[in-house]
């Protein structure tokens, strides 16, 4: 169900999804350029001899890491940059060529990437080479005087060592041969003592060289010293989009914008738009939609369905309504009805009034009563005098009548006072009683006010129901319909209810009925345990709704039937429809 909800939403708003994609995707058309080519070049440096060192402690390794993280910043220094440009006598600026270049470090090693770009490949290669050079000209890497005279010094030492231990060895060779071949046992003791001085005097020349050796290497091995382990490594992009693959993404931009508009603006809007919103929201039955038909500016005699034969539609749709309604009737119904609604505005008395001639056509005799006395609107739709009306009637005391005789013929045992008060519509079996002027002592809001209290207090409200067992016996009216204010703004359409014991119909819509203004009104009936027989979705979206069927232009003259016929055929249907009723 959700799924189905998101699509109706969609498919609703479709006209902004397009015009979205169409806007985004003109737009990043002409602002786009086609794309160009940039030249990427590549130079890494080491920091420290750990990887030409054979046994290197984790301390160096991790220092030359940290030592690498440091040098990424201090190479986009002015300086360096200012040294770089002067050295290679670059056409840039220090902030032109901050702009084009970037490094990084190679994670968990002592590595650094100087990366440059420009559009001409060897500025991209002099970048990352040059910085590169200058990195390590600026850094502790050569040795400074000191330490190359020490290391000359030990250099020196070294070659006379070496020089005195040539001679050691080979002094040593002549012993050697002269113990081999002498025989006098004191002269080889002799010679073997000098043997033993030649070869200490030949380990402590040995041993000074390893000295002297691991002092330049001492030296010369720092951990912060910087070297290049691959000169400037050029690669060719291509940067941007072309037009039409930019088109693309902004038609796909304009989409995902439009989609989350769509979203949010439904997310805000509590309005019930569909009878799924309506029956997950509200909790009570269902008994149909009407879609939105005629103008603003029509009068409100064109909205009934029967005085317009373009309503074929809706004319399906009150049928529809009118049959969920009987066909939800029981045994204690006593067949009259309240239509309100939550607010004002929301075609409570059309729908009324649309509802009571759907009935007519089935065959019930229908007696239609605008109850809403502060702003009466059935008179306007039936094109009737609201001179007299309910307003009249409930000033009147039935006792004051005496008894009637039912039996009699259907319009004798009212009198004439009261016959004026209902009035024939155009239909056969259907009676409107408008709501009548203002009859009271108070004049305004004071006076409606006053003639509402009357409507609904105890014997006000025993009176109506009186007057309304009478009007029924004397016309033989099967249903009683009464067109009442909104619930919210005042109580008569509760009261009404409580006090004729009436089922409800709920007008909700499709537009303007808040979730929680309609949640609100059903809530206040139930708790009062009045039935709300059920709800009628008003000027419905029919992209909302899933069972919607669209009926044929001019469906009844397509089957070849003129509009007296059309008449004829729609009361046989409705005679069936009322025996399988009465079954």
């Amino acid at each position: 169900m959700e799924l189905q909800r998101y699509v109706r939403l969609f498919v609703r708003w479709s006209w902004l999804i397009v015009l979205a994609a169409v806007i985004g995707g003109a737009i990043s058309y002409y602002v786009s350029t086609d794309p160009f080519t940039v030249y990427e070049s590549e130079t890494t440096i080491t920091i420290g001899n750990v990887i030409n060192d054979p046994n290197p402690n984790a301390q160096e390794m991790s220092l030359g890491r940290q030592l690498a993280e440091t040098y990424t910043y201090h190479i986009q220094t002015q300086d360096m940059l200012n040294n770089t440009i002067v050295a290679l006598d670059l056409p840039l600026t220090p902030e032109t060529m901050r702009e084009r270049i970037e490094t990084r470090t190679v994670t968990g090693t002592a590595l650094m990437v100087i990366v440059a770009r420009d559009p001409d490949p060897d500025i991209a290669a002099k970048m990352s080479d040059g910085l590169a050079d200058q990195l390590i000209l600026a850094s502790p890497t050569n040795l400074s005087e000191s330490e190359q005279q020490q290391i000359d010094v030990a250099h020196e030492q070294i070659d006379a060592i070496q020089i005195e231990l040539q001679d050691l060895r080979d002094r040593r060779e002549t012993l050697d041969e002269l113990i081999v071949s002498t025989r006098d046992s004191d002269e080889i003791a002799r010679l073997s003592v000098q043997r033993d001085l030649l070869v200490d005097q030949i380990n402590v020349a040995t041993s000074n060289i390893a000295q002297f050796t691991n002092s330049i290497v001492a030296i010369e091995n720092r951990t912060n010293e910087l070297s290049i382990v691959e000169h400037a490594r050029t690669t060719k992009l291509e940067i941007g989009l072309s037009r039409s693959n930019s088109a693309i993404l902004g038609a796909l931009v304009g989409i995902a914008l439009a989609i989350a508009g769509i979203l949010i603006m439904e997310y805000l809007d509590k309005t019930i738009k569909s009878t799924d919103d309506a029956a997950r929201e509200l909790n009570i039955p269902v008994l149909g939609a009407v879609t939105r038909f005629g103008r603003r500016r029509d009068d409100y005699p064109d909205r009934l369905i029967v005085k317009n034969p373009a309503l074929a539609e809706q004319l399906e749709s009150y049928r529809s309504i009118r049959m969920n309604l009987l066909l939800s009737r029981n045994e204690s119904s006593n067949g009259i009805y309240v239509v309100t609604s939550a607010g004002p505005g929301e075609g409570k008395s059309v729908t009324s009034a649309n509802l009571a001639t759907a009935i007519s056509l089935s065959g019930l005799r229908v007696l239609l009563i605008d109850a809403d006395i502060r702003n009466p609107t059935l008179h306007k739709i039936f094109e009737l005098e609201n001179e007299e009306g309910l307003s009249t009637l409930i000033t009147l005391d039935p006792d004051d009548l005496g008894d009637i005789d039912s039996d009699s013929d259907d319009e004798a045992p009212l009198p004439e006072a009261l016959k004026a008060l209902v009035h024939a519509a155009s239909l056969p079996g259907f009676w409107v009683m408008p709501a009548g002027q203002l009859r009271s002592r108070k004049s305004g809001p004071q006076g409606l006010a006053e003639l509402s209290e009357i409507l609904t207090d105890q014997r006000g409200s025993a009176r109506l129901r009186k007057w309304i067992e009478i009007i029924r016996k004397a016309y033989d009216i099967d249903i009683v319909m009464l067109d009442t204010p909104p619930t919210l703004l005042v109580a008569d359409s509760i009261m009404l209810g409580v006090s004729l014991e009436a089922e409800v119909v709920l007008v909700v819509d499709g537009k303007n009925t808040r979730r929680e203004a309609a949640k609100k009104t059903t809530m206040q009936f139930e708790q009062l345990g009045i039935e709300i027989k059920g709800m009628v979705m008003n000027r419905a979206n029919v992209h909302e709704e899933s069972y919607y069927y669209k009926m044929p232009k001019n469906y009844y003259l397509s089957n070849g039937l003129s509009h007296q016929e059309k008449e004829t055929d729609q009361k046989h249907r409705d005679e069936l429809e009322q025996t399988s009723l009465s079954q």
